[in-house]
């Protein structure tokens, strides 16, 4: 996520018709951002970088968040991840229709071996708060929807190209 999308983010999740939750003021959404941005350097990392397989729905290609600067410079963004090794990109088409993801984000953490024989962890986060399970049962069938739709979704180069498309046509 660029600086600018994720700040755009943080203020739509906090505006007054949201009621109850109050606009956060400047400072925190900056350090909010501040806080993304650094997550995000572990992707470049040189020493043993995560493995990141992201399944992107469609219509976020579309929604403008921010305006046409901001998201064709997120788009762009997410063409440049895409060329790390261990970043694959995978586009779920509109045309799918209904699928395992329609109730909302989630996230699958899979461990090094020096973890067996950890199961994972499932991230799921919803408007308001983010929640972990560590139940075994619950992990497997997050990381099959995770399965199911990487097999509907369009291989990583393909996405990539789709991606730039609409990045160039803002």
């Amino acid at each position: 996520m660029t600086p600018m999308s994720c700040q755009v983010c943080c203020r739509s999740r906090s505006t007054p018709r949201r009621s109850p939750a109050p606009q956060l003021p400047d400072t925190e959404i900056a350090q909010r951002v501040q806080l993304r941005m650094a997550r995000q350097t572990i992707l470049t990392r040189d020493d043993a970088p995560p493995e990141v397989r992201c399944v992107l729905d469609e219509a976020v290609l579309r929604r403008m968040v921010g305006g046409r600067e901001v998201m064709r410079r997120q788009l762009e963004h997410l063409v440049e991840m895409a060329q790390l090794l261990d970043v694959d990109l995978y586009l779920l088409p509109d045309s799918i229709g209904a699928h395992a993801g329609v109730e909302g984000t989630f996230t699958v953490l899979d461990y090094p071996e020096d973890f067996a024989p950890d199961p994972g962890t499932a991230y799921v986060e919803d408007r308001l708060q983010g929640h972990y399970d560590e139940r075994p049962t619950e992990v497997a069938d997050y990381r099959d929807a995770h399965k199911r739709l990487r097999t509907q979704a369009l291989d990583p180069q393909p996405t990539v190209e789709a991606i730039s498309r609409v990045a160039k046509d803002m």
